[in-house]
């Protein structure tokens, strides 16, 4: 038996308010560069499960800094110490992710920052919260648990295209 070389750290994501916060961003940075995990790289990034919780594993010893991004919340960064062979707990709040939850979101992820295509159709895919509507180009598309949501082939014109995208919550507010 050898003895262990990382450890891991387990944590809670909550709201201001104490419940838990499903799909905040976290990711995990080292403070040194030089110490990389087996995995490659110094920087992980996941989201929080339904309840709240997060894990990162083979984590190298040492100082490891833990930044919880929610969309419409300020994001929130805390240190967390590692030992090889033992588990680190982290609970981390998100003071404002109660008023943010209630505010209609969507992330583009495809086409992805390109701001010039050289195609004739592009597809548009997103995410938002899956109790949201949500109209792409003017047309609805199917919001899916996950919160996803795409829509396929839309048309472009040469020249400069917008296409509108519509979340509206539960609540009725909409942004576009």
């Amino acid at each position: 038996l050898t003895e262990p070389t990382t450890g891991d750290i387990f944590g809670t994501v909550t709201t201001g308010s104490g419940a838990p916060l499903v799909d905040a961003w976290v990711s995990l940075e080292r403070r040194e560069s030089s110490r990389r995990s087996r995995r490659g790289g110094s920087a992980r990034t996941w989201t929080s499960s339904a309840d709240g919780r997060f894990a990162s594993l083979d984590v190298p010893p040492g100082p490891a800094t833990v930044r919880v991004h929610y969309i419409g919340a300020t994001p929130v960064q805390s240190t967390v110490e590692v030992q090889a062979g033992s588990v680190a707990r982290l609970d981390v709040a998100v003071p404002d992710a109660d008023q943010a939850k209630d505010l209609p979101f969507v992330q583009i992820l495809a086409p992805k920052g390109a701001p010039e295509v050289t195609t004739q159709v592009v597809h548009v895919m997103g995410r938002t919260s899956p109790d949201c509507t949500v109209e792409v180009g003017g047309e609805s598309v199917e919001v899916f648990s996950t919160g996803a949501f795409a829509r396929d082939g839309i048309s472009l014109t040469l020249g400069e295209n917008r296409i509108p995208i519509t979340v509206t919550n539960p609540a009725g507010r909409s942004h576009t």
